[in-house]
């Protein structure tokens, strides 16, 4: 039906509820689903020490290769991507590699870890809603 699924992960609650969602209409239509998860680079100005956010970041990074194996052993085809965007960009990453991957679905959750930041800039799923070309289903 939708031939590639773009899953977005953070290892939010949010998040957990898009991968179960992911997975139901992936099982349902036979199609590949796409886990990607962001690490976001702050500000050289904002960095205690290089490589901060990568060592930060590999809980996520290893919980995003454990929804990988879920969904493999529900007999869903999936990847990971795992890419690194500037601090703001992760929502233009996720449909810019939306269009890369020619998928017929976001799934995403409505809330990620920067509940801070989404108030003061808006949220990521908010600014993938709207610069998306591409149908995005969001999980609450």
């Amino acid at each position: 039906m939708f031939g590639t699924i773009l899953l977005a992960v953070d290892g939010s609650k949010y998040s957990e509820k898009a991968v179960e969602l992911a997975k139901r209409l992936a099982m349902a239509t036979n199609d590949e689903v796409v886990v990607a998860h962001m690490t976001e680079l702050l500000p050289a100005r904002f960095q205690t020490f290089p490589g901060f956010e990568q060592e930060a970041d590999q809980e996520i990074v290893e919980l995003a290769k454990g929804y990988v194996a879920e969904l493999e052993e529900a007999g869903v085809k999936a990847r990971v991507e795992l890419r690194t965007a500037q601090y703001g960009g992760v929502a233009r990453f996720l449909t810019n590699l939306a269009e890369d991957l020619d998928a017929g679905l976001v799934v995403m959750g409505s809330h990620g870890r920067g509940d801070l930041t989404a108030l003061l800039l808006g949220s990521v799923a908010h600014k993938v809603l709207h610069l998306s070309q591409r149908p995005v289903l969001i999980a609450r």
